[in-house]
């Protein structure tokens, strides 16, 4: 059977099983471009809506996401007075530079059965948990749409390239 694992930092976000044998997919490379196209472009609505795209309040089903923290008000001064406007985890967007585009430090590995995405920018870490001084806020969101959305890709993909064979279950 084949399962699907989505991690950030190391905290699983959703898990999908397929009723698709293992066996039968040989090679979802082509597949993993577009699921990484669709992760940037969700990722644009992150840092656009400074953290509030893909959330759902608690009583739809949703987690506590809601948008990022505010700045405090000393720190926004500052990033003012310095010329860096009042984007919140855009400082001078390499942060949102290396999750919305390729290249610019995005982090994108695959191979026939796998993939992995995020940034090589060494601060977004603390940003997606959290400090004793700084909030968390994450600045990489796997919303259960995109899973949906990215797991629909993956069986379309299965089963027009021919690499279909369901499990006996």
């Amino acid at each position: 059977m084949i399962g699907f694992q989505f991690e950030v930092s190391g905290v699983k976000q959703a898990t999908r099983m397929l009723a698709l044998s293992a066996d039968a997919c040989k090679n979802l490379r082509p597949v993993w471009d577009d699921v990484y196209d669709d992760f940037l472009d969700r990722e644009e609505d992150v840092f656009d809506s400074e953290g509030g795209s893909g959330s759902k309040p608690r009583e739809m089903g949703g987690g506590a996401w809601g948008g990022w923290a505010p700045l405090s008000p000393s720190y926004a001064a500052q990033k003012a007075a310095e010329g860096f406007g009042n984007r919140i985890l855009v400082r001078t967007g390499r942060l949102k530079a290396s999750l919305t585009s390729r290249g610019a430090g995005s982090v994108f590995r695959s191979d026939a059965k796998s993939m992995a995405v995020g940034t090589s920018v060494p601060y977004a870490g603390y940003h997606q948990t959290g400090t004793r001084k700084m909030p968390k806020r994450e600045p990489i969101r796997v919303s259960e749409a995109a899973v949906r959305h990215w797991t629909r890709l993956i069986q379309k993909f299965v089963l027009e390239s021919g690499q279909f064979q369901r499990e006996n279950l």
